[in-house]
């Protein structure tokens, strides 16, 4: 009778000790889980920030070379991001005449490679004026 009563006791302790690790998985998966979201979305903001200042660096080099020569129509552009990452990056610009003698050069930059990183990519439209006197 004696081991009878002990079993009991048993069961219930085993219950109690699979149930509470089963909160205690539930927890640190629900926990990677937000960790690994949030990653990705540093990833994805800090990617949506290099392409803007690509763009902008792109529209800016573009506007220098169009301010030495009239003529330039756009170039492609491979910069280093110096990150050491395996991430290659391109910047194509191209100049948009217009009947009314306005400008603009479209700038698309784009990002692609390294392990976590899909094609990213971002287009932006900058008028330019150019002075003729």
């Amino acid at each position: 009778m004696k081991i009878a009563k002990h079993k009991p006791r048993r069961a219930a302790i085993l219950v109690v000790v699979l149930l509470t690790m089963l909160v205690v998985t539930s927890i640190v998966g629900t926990t990677m889980l937000l960790s690994l979201r949030s990653q990705r979305e540093c990833r994805v903001e800090r990617q949506m920030i290099q392409l803007q200042f690509l763009c902008e660096a792109g529209a800016l080099r573009a506007s220098e070379k169009l301010a030495m020569d009239l003529a330039f129509a756009g170039d492609r552009w491979l910069p280093d991001l110096g990150d050491g990452s395996e991430t290659s990056t391109e910047v194509v610009t191209k100049v948009i005449r217009e009947p009314d003698q306005s400008m603009s050069i479209e700038v698309i930059a784009s990002l692609e490679g390294g392990p976590y990183l899909q094609r990213v990519q971002r287009t932006r439209l900058f008028p330019f004026r150019v002075n003729t006197n």
